[in-house]
């Protein structure tokens, strides 16, 4: 046993502290293999977690007391003798909680279940977490590895939020493209009984939802085509629990995202820039990012959906990127992700410090925090372009003050473009909520056949944009892109790389 261990190398490689870091100082350290099982072929990997800022509301569902919580989504990767990166499968039981925390697997009835779990305060609290001797268990028989294997693996993390079920509402009168029930009616709920949905004209949707409309019950589904009966009882329409990432991708987090994949998949989805902040270079498997806390621009929607798929994630759809900002509240016409129509007034932000993960910023964000409006900033690095993700989060932020939505989720108006699964064509509508698997194509594309872009280039991969489009606007837009209704550009397929898109995922939690 003891010269069996001695032939499993575990490689010291904390990918949390690039993802985010600086929001709120995660870290993964102290690694360790043990109580391997060659009947069961099973291994114990422990770890140490801590991050600060975290939190747990029981509370009265008001914004902050919403019953929700932060946690890490934890998975792992191995490879064989130097070989290729795999995903690891992990049990569905087993799993060692430190005390005061849970570790928890994807519900029963959840696709994919074996590819991460959730970690998160067992009670009600707010602060740091800091726990040791964490471990959770690698079915390494499964994923073929045999006993005496030369195994190096790596543990990655993403924070993330747990978003309530439940009712919710979507739409205003006057944000651009908006989802609508009737022509006089303000805004639609998603209960648990259908309700017609419509949206005022925009470029890109169909004459379904701009027409008749589409059928939505919360917790049953949509209909595809019309308003009649649900076809689509898979779809994700918010009304159901699950999990958000906390902050966009950051470059750190998409710089060993690549250095994950083989040469010709990273190759498809590295970007060469040094335009608009953007700091990631070198070459496979080496690439790094200068500014690895800072969100990652020049991601076309392909690469969120490989990041996904890499990670045991999914795309959002656009219904659960309104319940993730507005929460249970009601709607108020033209609100931002804070859930006021208060905003900072444009112009440019200071930036205190060097920015190596610890920079803050100086001007009065109070009314609304939100980059927007293509302005240079002072201090730091200058130029134009994406800051640290959270950079507005402070222990003695508000909402408002720190930019954050109903569920705590940073970042979602203004700064870059999030990418959602639309409404507003078939595509969209057909989405399932399948998760990823953990493995790519050859070339490094997600391949989910009910995910946006599988079916436009006829081969078999998410290659594509139809059905994804565009929520909450970008660094270089106006306030009004930031509305959390806004969506000119919902079912606007695009596939380019760009200096304001972005991208973060989520996980079905029923």
């Amino acid at each position: 046993m003891k010269q069996n261990y001695s032939r499993i190398i575990l490689m010291i490689f904390a990918i949390m502290m690039p993802f985010l870091l600086t929001a709120n100082n995660l870290k993964l350290e102290n690694f360790s293999l043990s109580e391997r099982n060659t009947t069961s072929h099973t291994i114990k990997i422990g770890f140490d977690v801590s991050w600060d800022n975290s939190f747990r509301e029981n509370g009265d569902g008001t914004e902050f007391s919403a019953d929700n919580w932060d946690s890490v989504w934890i998975f792992a990767k191995y490879r064989v003798e130097g070989g290729n990166w795999h995903h690891c499968s992990l049990a569905t039981s087993g799993h060692i909680a430190p005390a005061g925390s849970i570790i928890s697997n994807p519900p029963v009835g959840n696709d994919n279940r074996q590819t991460g779990v959730m970690m998160y305060r067992n009670s009600a609290g707010v602060g740091s977490n800091n726990w040791d001797n964490a471990k959770i268990v690698w079915e390494y028989g499964t994923d073929g590895v045999v006993d005496d294997a030369s195994i190096e693996i790596r543990i990655f993390g993403i924070e993330m939020c747990f978003i309530t079920p439940g009712d919710f509402c979507i739409g205003d009168t006057d944000s651009s493209g908006t989802l609508r029930q009737q022509e006089n009616i303000s805004y639609v709920q998603i209960t648990s009984s259908p309700v017609v949905v419509k949206c005022t004209d925009t470029n890109y949707d169909d004459a379904q939802l701009e027409g008749d409309g589409i059928l939505v019950d919360g917790d049953d589904g949509i209909d595809e085509d019309g308003i009649t009966t649900i076809s689509n009882s898979n779809y994700p329409t918010g009304y159901k629990a699950f999990y958000m990432m906390k902050y966009e991708i950051t470059q750190g987090q998409w710089a060993n995202f690549l250095n994950t994949l083989t040469s010709s998949q990273a190759t498809y989805h590295y970007y060469a820039s040094s335009n608009y902040r953007y700091t990631i270079g070198g070459a496979h498997p080496n690439y790094e990012a200068s500014r690895p806390d800072r969100n990652c621009n020049y991601l076309t929607v392909m690469d969120g959906m490989a990041f996904a798929d890499w990670a045991g994630l999914r795309p959002m759809t656009e219904l659960e990127y309104e319940k993730a900002c507005r929460g249970i509240n009601g709607s108020i016409i033209g609100e931002y992700a804070w859930g006021t129509r208060d905003i900072r007034s444009d112009g440019s932000l200071t930036i205190s410090g060097e920015e190596d993960g610890t920079e803050t910023i100086t001007t009065d964000v109070s009314s609304g925090a939100c980059l927007y409006g293509n302005d240079e900033h002072s201090g730091g690095d200058g130029s134009r372009g994406p800051l640290r993700a959270g950079i507005f989060a402070k222990t003695s932020t508000d909402r408002k003050g720190s930019g954050a939505t109903f569920y705590g989720v940073m970042d979602m108006s203004g700064s870059l473009w999030e990418r959602t699964v639309t409404l507003g064509n078939l595509t969209g509508r057909g989405f399932q909520g399948t998760h990823g698997d953990g493995v790519l194509t050859s070339d490094g594309f997600a391949d989910k056949a009910n995910w946006p872009g599988y079916a436009d280039n006829n081969d078999n991969k998410n290659s594509g944009a139809t059905g994804s489009g565009f929520r909450g606007g970008g660094w270089h837009n106006s306030e009004a892109d930031s509305r959390i209704s806004g969506r000119y550009n919902a079912s606007y397929a695009n596939t380019s790389n760009y200096e304001t898109y972005g991208f973060r995922a989520v996980r079905s939690w029923y």
